[in-house]
């Protein structure tokens, strides 16, 4: 059985480790967000991959139309002479620079930020790279809407979060459970609360007339619709997701009692987590689904870095947000996958390691 690159996997560790104890630390983190790139864009495995690369070569333009987009973009690169690797390298560049530019806008601990999404939240981005464009583009969205036009009017933030959404899918359909997200800006938010849960659970029996829905409407979809995990796995998936939605809760409730300038996008982080919750149904109807989470994951680790210290120490909650996506790895590459499938490929075969 081929192992991992113990290597190139302690060197990623012990990266990861230097932004948690250096947490604001610029060098730091332009080295975490190259080292990203580098093992992202790098990949070269046969996973997913060769159907990526045998879409370039051929120019085939993708019968999805909510996916369109990136293959329309990839023709252009190949007519100009771009291998499929530098392509891919490229993606990695654009994406993750994308996810970084918001973490480093977003957070004063940007090295602590990277830190925390070098595993869970970016590992499969070199296996899925329609994903992966499609998440950049969705966290610079949400970016947009929360923080980066907050002079702008209402109508028209919502109105260009949408058309960047709309792009997003693009990429990948994914990105389409995003629209809910403008509802975080209702002042009153909490009074929906159980709405959110009572609509979550109207969700769950609508699930199989939905898919029928998005079959109509796009019969591509059907590589991923109807295909479902099984039962313990979904609820470990529930399970796990609603961990998060609790320290998600912990953390705004000190860095509320904290005072902290940051109380606003903090509630708004808070806000969207609990739409990200009532999506949960969706799980039932699409594996793919918990890509929506490890998307709005970027926001959850954002929202830690915002915890004050204690007394020149990690605050608890920040510690409980570390050991959610530590837990989190665990569960979705080894728990989930006892093979190590998705890690070992990453980590093994990579052009810039010359594994």
């Amino acid at each position: 059985m081929e192992q991992v690159n113990l290597l190139i996997a302690s060197a990623i560790v012990a990266i990861g480790l230097l932004g948690y104890f250096m947490q604001r630390s610029k060098v730091v983190f332009i080295v975490e967000t190259m080292l990203l790139i580098a093992m992202i864009g790098g990949y070269c495995g046969d996973i997913d991959l060769n159907f990526y690369r045998n879409y370039y070569n051929l120019e085939v333009i993708n019968e999805d139309i909510t996916e369109r987009l990136y293959s329309m973009i990839s023709i252009p690169f190949h007519r100009m002479g771009m291998t499929f690797e530098q392509y891919h390298v490229l993606l990695a560049v654009l994406s993750i620079g994308l996810i970084a530019y918001v973490v480093y806008k977003m957070s004063n601990r940007p090295a602590f930020c990277m830190s925390c999404l070098v595993g869970f939240s970016t590992i499969e981005y070199g296996i899925q790279i329609k994903a992966m464009c499609a998440a950049a583009i969705t966290v610079y969205a949400i970016y947009f809407l929360f923080y980066a036009s907050e002079k702008m009017l209402l109508s028209k933030r919502i109105f260009w979060y949408c058309i960047i959404i709309v792009i997003a899918c693009g990429f990948h359909f994914v990105s389409a459970f995003f629209f809910v997200m403008p509802f975080a800006l209702i002042k009153h938010f909490d009074k929906l609360k159980k709405w959110i849960v009572i609509g979550s659970v109207a969700l769950t029996f609508s699930i199989p007339v939905l898919g029928n829905l998005a079959l109509a409407f796009n019969s591509g979809l059907i590589t991923y619709i109807g295909k479902y995990r099984a039962p313990h796995v979904l609820v470990g998936m529930v399970l796990w997701q609603v961990s998060g939605m609790f320290i998600v809760a912990l953390l705004y409730r000190q860095i509320k009692r904290g005072g902290s300038n940051r109380v606003q996008i903090a509630q708004l982080i808070y806000n969207g987590t609990w739409l990200m919750v009532a999506m949960m149904p969706f799980y039932t109807l699409t594996t793919v689904a918990i890509r929506m989470v490890r998307t709005w994951s970027v926001f959850y680790f954002i929202l830690a870095s915002y915890a004050p210290e204690e007394k020149g120490k990690l605050s608890t909650y920040k510690t409980l947000m570390i050991l959610y996506g530590i837990g989190s790895f665990v569960l979705h590459y080894i728990v989930l996958q006892p093979e190590l499938l998705a890690l070992k490929e990453i980590l093994n075969h990579n052009i810039f390691w010359g594994a």
